[in-house]
């Protein structure tokens, strides 16, 4: 890297891959924390459901007064089933809340929908703010090394343009020899900034039961969707990601408002949409459970080493 400045010589390109390794690094690292997120979510699920039939009535209580009481008051008001559900939402979802119940109304079950990895997140958060830092760096240093190379001299952009007749240098000397500033490309990528900030403050302020499904929607549509339309013509044709445009614009215009919106909704907004709210919903908080895939000696051996 450079030592004369933020920009020349590639240094904020070197900046920005630094930023990204960290990035990484710190996702990897916050992999054991989701481990030990996970294990403590098991053994509280599996010590609240220990003795319970699915009803509130047939749970135990140490002073029977009490309980007597409180049931009184469920069947008189009407809400015993409601309670009910609640708690087994509980079960099913690690979480349970108005929007929630809604959600889990219009979609069905949502196994484990309060739960998100922090790692996936870390990752995923910070490729975005890679590749929207990363087209800000390529446009400066592009700028930077046309001048400095003396590509930008009237003389020669009218050789290229007129003599050789070549289409793709002369675009290219005309986007890399304008300012960088003036540029929509550049402040696509800071509305990119911007946009990731935005989402971040939303799932911070959030709940529980809501950073599930935020979690969920940069994971599985700005995680996967991007991944295809950034990662796919890279690899498939060799289309550079600072010259896919149709690939950035899609990303930053379209999947980025996307996960803002749905994050801000939450599940129980989101389960509303006519027709593909509920498939939405569906998509963003499906889970597979190990546990119930794993078959019965083993799920034994496992509680034993637990």
């Amino acid at each position: 890297c450079a030592t004369n400045g933020l920009v020349g010589d590639y240094t904020s390109r070197c900046l920005v891959d630094a930023l990204g390794g960290l990035a990484l690094c710190i996702g990897a690292a916050t992999m054991e924390a989701d481990r030990l997120w996970r294990i403590r979510a098991q053994l509280e699920a599996s010590q609240l459901s220990a003795g319970y039939t699915g009803r509130l009535r047939d749970a135990e209580s140490s002073i029977l007064a009490d309980k007597e009481k409180i049931m009184q008051e469920l069947m008189t008001s009407g809400i015993e089933d409601n309670v009910d559900t609640a708690i087994q939402m509980l079960f099913d979802a690690g979480a349970s809340s108005p929007p929630l119940r809604t959600a889990v109304a219009n979609a069905g079950t949502l196994e484990q929908a309060g739960y998100w990895y922090l790692s996936q997140v870390v990752v995923v958060w910070s490729s975005c703010i890679n590749v929207c830092l990363s087209s800000i760096a390529n446009r400066f240093e592009g700028h930077w090394f046309y001048m400095d190379m003396g590509y930008c001299h009237a003389s020669h952009m009218t050789k290229v343009c007129t003599e050789f007749d070549d289409e793709v240098a002369c675009t290219s000397v005309k986007s890399n020899c304008s300012i960088p500033l003036e540029s929509p490309d550049t402040w696509l990528a800071f509305l990119g900034l911007l946009q990731a900030g935005a989402w971040l403050l939303i799932f911070i302020a959030q709940m529980q039961d809501k950073r599930g499904f935020s979690a969920a929607a940069l994971v599985r549509i700005l995680g996967v969707g991007g991944g295809c339309i950034l990662f796919l013509p890279l690899y498939a044709f060799g289309l550079d990601l600072y010259d896919n445009v149709v690939g950035l614009n899609l990303l930053l215009l379209g999947l980025m408002p996307a996960i803002i919106v749905l994050s801000a909704a939450g599940p129980g907004w989101t389960s509303r949409l006519p027709l593909v709210g509920p498939l939405i919903v569906k998509y963003l908080m499906l889970r597979a459970s190990c546990g119930r895939l794993l078959p019965e000696h083993e799920k034994e051996e496992e509680e034993k080493e637990a």
